[in-house]
């Protein structure tokens, strides 16, 4: 394995003296969207003091939930479709960083076109599938979360008694259910995405990777505790650095006295997302790289991987 480290490596530092200073601009770019950018804010959300200046944020948030309640609303449609786009700006980040990776980037007129066509192509055939993937998980998630609740009432029926707090409840219920789809996104575009483009469809290519991780546990197992290692990593560099080089909070909202100034509070709110994930993108490029590097050499026979168990043609 020591090999497989070293060998990545090489491919990374390989990679980095072929490309152009255009590819060093686009990387840059494309990772303020793709890989692991985002996980911070779920890992370690008060990062964001940093950026945001707590108090006031608090300030406006008090006011919104007290006498503006009306704008609440407004505030969710806002930040749903925030959430909606940034989905598909991800996804498509990473169909232009996966070409980018493989070299796969056509040129000319008319392969700007079929460029263009297959992206979009792929784009639909990725995102709708894993949207609504996304979707079921969450009903997984949700029921193994309501039989727990069951749980807990029946020990309270029992006289068990088990103090819980109310905020520490509601903290691990977002970071569990949030981890779950951050797992689930993470395999679909490591070994999902990259099926697609052999014209393979979502639900058949998840189904493979589900049969090569029986076959194959432990490279699996160890590629996304390297992986987990190295997003622990980047978190770790990113939040010394915000402490090293930030004194003061970068954006600071102002008092929410109506409508106009609850959406300037609420896009300043996606600056500041988009700042932390700016600096954070930084940091974790040669990650991110290294990774898909390793993955490479690691699962260089996916591929053609065919497990004859499953395979009914034959």
């Amino acid at each position: 394995m020591y090999r497989t480290f070293i060998l990545a490596l090489k491919e990374q530092i390989i990679f980095y003296k072929s490309a152009t200073p255009l590819n060093f601009i686009l990387i840059a770019i494309l990772h303020i969207f793709i890989a692991w950018n985002g996980i911070q804010f779920i890992i370690l959300p008060a990062h964001l003091n940093y950026i945001l200046d707590h108090n006031s944020v608090m300030t406006n948030f008090r006011i919104l939930t007290g006498v503006q309640a009306n704008f609440i609303p407004l505030f969710v449609f806002i930040c749903v479709t925030f959430i909606l786009l940034y989905f598909f700006i991800r996804n498509f980040c990473e169909i232009i960083n996966l070409k980018l990776m493989k070299k796969d980037i056509l040129s000319g007129t008319e392969g700007g076109k079929a460029r263009r066509k297959e992206i979009f192509d792929l784009l639909i055939n990725f995102s709708i599938p894993s949207f609504f993937h996304n979707f079921i998980l969450i009903f997984i998630l949700s029921s193994i979360y309501l039989m727990l609740l069951i749980i807990y009432i029946i020990l309270l029926v029992f006289n068990v008694q088990i103090t819980l707090d109310v905020f520490s409840i509601l903290r691990y219920s977002l970071f569990y259910f949030l981890i779950g789809l951050v797992v689930f996104n993470t395999i679909t575009i490591d070994f999902v995405l990259p099926e697609l483009q052999m014209a393979r469809t979502f639900s058949d290519s998840l189904q493979k990777f589900f049969r090569y991780f029986l076959s194959n546990k432990l490279n699996v197992c160890f590629f996304y505790s390297l992986k987990f290692c190295l997003m622990a990593l980047n978190i770790m560099i990113f939040i010394y650095c915000l402490n090293l080089f930030i004194y003061e909070p970068i954006l600071r909202l102002p008092v929410n006295i109506d409508i106009y100034s609850c959406l300037f509070n609420t896009f300043t709110l996606f600056i500041g997302v988009f700042i932390s994930l700016m600096l954070n993108s930084i940091f974790m490029q040669f990650f991110s790289i290294y990774c898909f590097k390793f993955q490479q050499i690691v699962f260089r026979d996916y591929a053609e991987f065919v497990d004859e168990t499953f395979d009914i043609s034959g």
